[in-house]
């Protein structure tokens, strides 16, 4: 089994999914063939460029099942904490099947296929992308959640948008092709495409708070190697040094 396909049934924790030990990716192929079409596929090789990048490796099947299954977990959260629902049935809440998403129907395999492509244009998480739409959704009382074929809906999509753009100053994602996970591959392409997100990222965050995010970066979260930010940030990194010494009495 590849290192992804590992990555794959880690991070979806669902027996439900043991069949595809099975599939390679020639059988994944066939089945979004003849389940999704070939012509809803063409953008997947430019979506490799903005999707998040624990799903770059990953065959686009992969990928569309983990983004089903956050799609499930993220509305059985929205029903919990917006009040729509009695927190003993709320985990039992999903808006779907509890179903793999090869056995949900038609419409919800297309639409599931189309929301999971859509989200990967703003390299975030799948769990993110849901949970921000859902809860935009909630706030503005909707009457019921979106479904999957509603996630791309201009009005929630515009407050995402806001929400991610806000996010880009404040906060540094961890992912599963960081430092504190895989080691320093040095050339690794998903990793380095990952550490230059981060640069940018830095970039991003006000002179004020990035020696902070950088001392977060290296020493607390771990998400980068030291000599990343010695290339890009020498000055600050020296600076952010000095909160290492309170760590250690």
């Amino acid at each position: 089994m590849s290192h992804m396909s590992q990555i794959f049934f880690d991070t979806i924790d669902n027996d439900q999914y043991d069949f595809m030990t099975e599939w390679n990716t020639a059988v994944m192929d066939k089945w979004v063939a003849e389940n999704i079409g070939l012509s809803r596929c063409k953008d997947e090789a430019e979506l490799f460029e903005t999707k998040w990048f624990d799903y770059r490796d990953m065959h686009p099947l992969m990928a569309t099942c983990l983004f089903t299954e956050a799609y499930k977990r993220q509305y059985s959260n929205i029903m919990l904490t917006h009040g729509r629902e009695h927190f003993e049935t709320a985990p039992f809440t999903t808006g779907l099947k509890r179903l793999p998403y090869q056995e949900l129907s038609t419409a919800n395999k297309t639409s599931l296929w189309k929301a999971r492509q859509f989200a990967d244009r703003y390299c975030c998480s799948y769990d993110y992308f849901i949970s921000t739409v859902l809860s935009a959704a909630a706030r503005r009382l909707w009457d019921k959640l979106p479904r999957p074929q509603h996630l791309w809906q201009p009005e929630l999509v515009e407050i995402f948008e806001e929400k991610l753009a806000r996010r880009a100053t404040t906060r540094l994602d961890d992912s599963l092709v960081s430092f504190k996970h895989m080691g320093d591959m040095q050339f690794n392409p998903i990793q380095e495409s990952y550490f230059e997100w981060i640069l940018e990222r830095l970039r991003t965050i006000p002179r004020s708070k990035r020696i902070r995010a950088i001392f977060s970066a290296i020493w607390l979260m771990e998400i980068v190697p030291e000599r990343l930010i010695s290339a890009h940030f020498p000055e600050e990194l020296e600076e952010a040094r000095r909160f290492i010494d309170p760590l250690s009495n």
